[in-house]
């Protein structure tokens, strides 16, 4: 039997240029769905593994499509909730050459940042696993979808889980005072965190001495420092 990991988060449409065209000169965009989580579970499938993903997608023909694309990849969707007034939407214009690319996100009142601890039953979404893992995007969305990912972390570590996040601060979704506020308390259910210094930083207000990517100046005794601090300050 294939080792069983459930990651929660939010799905998406993500409408992209074609032909690496700017916004403004597109007249149509190219459609696929994922997430930080659900991109987990995909590729977890893909190593040989059983992904699950829980999340809650509208009742509609743009949620059942969501669903599909994670079935194409063999990712387990039964938990998935349905309701909720619409699904996320990012648009992306690739990149070419000098010119970076740009993202512009149409997610405010999805249906995950609206969706109730009630509408899973993790005790069964949580029967056979062995890992659950989320990101820091997922509280970020609401405080609703902030309680629902501490209300999974509990319940995972109260099964004997292995737990682990992805900080992935994302400054458009929250401001750092709040995402410190919400990561440190989640991050007190958490097995295995991920993430760089700048994350640390923003999200957890830990910071790697004598250390600053932009300048190249990496301290690797400094970013040790950032794991023990993590250990006596949130894993007490």
């Amino acid at each position: 039997m294939s080792i069983k990991v459930v990651s929660l988060g939010e799905i998406m449409m993500r409408l992209s240029t074609p032909d690496f065209k700017r916004f403004v000169q597109a007249d149509s965009f190219d459609v696929t769905y994922g997430g930080g989580e659900a991109n987990v579970a995909a590729a977890l499938c893909n190593y040989g593994l059983q992904g699950t993903f829980v999340s809650k997608v509208p009742e509609n023909a743009i949620g059942q499509a969501a669903i599909n694309q994670l079935r194409r990849y063999g990712v387990q969707t039964q938990y998935i909730a349905r309701g909720g007034d619409r699904l996320g939407i990012y648009f992306l214009e690739t990149g070419a050459s000098m010119r970076a690319s740009q993202v512009i996100y149409d997610r405010a009142d999805a249906a995950i940042a609206q969706a109730d601890i009630a509408d899973f039953d993790f005790d069964q979404i949580f029967d056979g696993a062995s890992w659950f893992h989320t990101t820091g995007i997922t509280p970020a969305l609401s405080d609703k979808a902030a309680a629902l990912t501490e209300f999974a972390l509990k319940a995972a570590k109260a099964k004997g889980i292995t737990t682990s996040i992805d900080l992935n601060y994302r400054k458009k979704l929250w401001s750092k005072e709040k995402a410190r506020e919400v990561m440190t308390r989640l991050c007190q259910y958490v097995d295995v965190c991920i993430g760089n210094e700048e994350d640390a930083d923003t999200t957890l207000g830990f910071k790697a001495k004598d250390s600053d990517v932009t300048k190249g100046e990496i301290n690797l005794e400094g970013f040790k420092d950032v794991f023990h601090q993590m250990k006596r300050e949130i894993w007490i």
